[in-house]
């Protein structure tokens, strides 16, 4: 795995009963205008962390899938290097300048504007390239772009807040094997903070486990 120890579950622990394995819990209330993932994202803020990994937050409710992208999104827009990993999804944010992404064979990739307008959007090393573009949160431009063959992608742009996803197909690697074991989770530090958000249904943790660390 990463290498490091799991810090205090984070949650209200009011679908699933809290662990008994771990020393220290951070309840939050019940009734409360963000959710659990939410509040350990600004946890993580808050203790000075920077790059913020959130898995298990995809799927099932649309609603909290949601609310964990926005949460991210707000979090990238203070500053922070925040990921979304699951077995076939990788989801980052852009806030401005450039993101550059190796070309992986058989993984698709859109973008999104998460803000009213992206401006000087610039696709480079896809199929379908962009150049100075304005993206708008009414008209998915950006979906289902790919991975130009033997190159790298380059995404820039001047302002607003860009959510870029790439997806495996079939043939695709997922970053996730059963465990935190490759790809971006390599090179944390040995301490990781870790939330357990409990909204989930059917007795599925729904929302995220994020591991942080300060950079």
């Amino acid at each position: 795995g990463a290498g490091g120890h799991a810090g205090p579950p984070h949650g209200d622990f009011d679908s699933m009963e809290a662990p008994k394995d771990f020393a220290h819990l951070i309840r939050v209330p019940v009734e409360k205008d963000d959710t659990d993932t939410g509040h350990a994202i600004r946890h993580a803020l808050d203790q000075g962390y920077r790059t913020l990994i959130l898995v298990c937050a995809l799927g099932g409710r649309l609603d909290h899938t949601l609310a964990n992208i926005q949460d991210a999104a707000s979090a990238a827009a203070e500053g922070a290097n925040v990921t979304i990993l699951d077995e076939r999804e990788e989801i980052t944010f852009l806030t401005g300048g450039t993101l550059r992404l190796p070309r992986r064979k058989g993984w698709g990739l859109s973008v999104f504007s998460l803000t009213d307008r992206c401006t000087g959007v610039c696709l480079r090393g896809v199929y379908y390239p962009l150049e100075d573009a304005v993206l708008t949160a009414e008209y998915p431009l950006g979906v289902s772009n790919e991975f130009s063959d033997n190159k790298n992608a380059a995404i820039s742009m001047d302002d607003g807040t860009l959510l870029i996803g790439a997806q495996r197909d079939a043939d695709g690697r997922s970053n996730l094997h059963g465990g935190l074991d490759r790809g971006i989770i390599d090179g944390l530090p040995d301490r990781l903070d870790v939330a357990l958000d409990d909204d989930g249904t059917g007795g599925t943790h729904h929302g995220a486990l994020a591991a942080a660390h300060a950079g």
